[in-house]
């Protein structure tokens, strides 16, 4: 059974300790605690403390309570996949569907140089997403990816995108005859959009 006492901590100071007093196999030994006192000496119970900081720590506890009742509440609210109904993704999702759906005329074709240094003009071709051009592996030379005026230059002092043979490049353009290749004779690109 635990009860309380003074302890004195150093003979004749007159300061004290709060301790309990517990007892265990017999033997009843100061275990110490802290005690909260008034300007009076009054020992203060927390629980039973009104007004002052206590109060304040009360409200501010209860505030966060709310908080983070309110953050469990709001994602519940998370639709799980995006075709659960109601949630923002499910509306993402059909956007995203009804594009795609909208887009979907592939193209693709293939452009071959007739004659080294004269671009050639790839086919027309309505884009939409855009294309990508792949110059065929076996190539003889890299290719120059441009406008209507560009060079087989590819010193750098050329003005075309250089596409080495076997290599990719994706490009954003309203129609594929907006593109055109220079290069060596017989050297071919492909190319698939939509």
């Amino acid at each position: 059974m635990a009860t309380t006492a003074d302890v004195k901590v150093t003979p004749g100071s007159g300061a004290n300790v709060a301790t309990y007093s517990v007892t265990e196999d017999t033997e009843t030994k100061q275990i110490q605690r802290i005690a909260i006192n008034d300007s009076t000496g009054v020992e203060i119970d927390p629980a039973k403390e009104t007004g002052g900081n206590l109060d304040a720590i009360k409200a501010d506890t209860d505030t966060i309570a709310t908080d983070i009742a309110t953050v469990v509440t709001n994602t519940n609210k998370i639709p799980a996949s995006p075709a659960e109904e109601g949630g923002n993704l499910a509306s993402i999702k059909t956007d995203l569907d009804t594009h795609v759906a909208a887009n979907a005329t592939l193209v693709e074709g293939q452009t071959k140089i007739a004659t080294t240094g004269t671009a050639v003009q790839l086919a027309s071709n309505v884009l939409k997403n855009g294309v990508i051009i792949t110059a065929k592996s076996s190539n003889a030379a890299p290719l120059s990816l441009g406008g209507s005026g560009v060079n087989n230059t590819v010193d750098g002092t050329g003005n075309g995108q250089i596409l080495e043979a076997g290599k990719s490049i994706f490009v954003i353009i309203p129609n594929t005859d907006a593109l055109y290749l220079n290069g060596t004779a017989g050297d071919i690109c492909s190319f698939i959009g939509s």
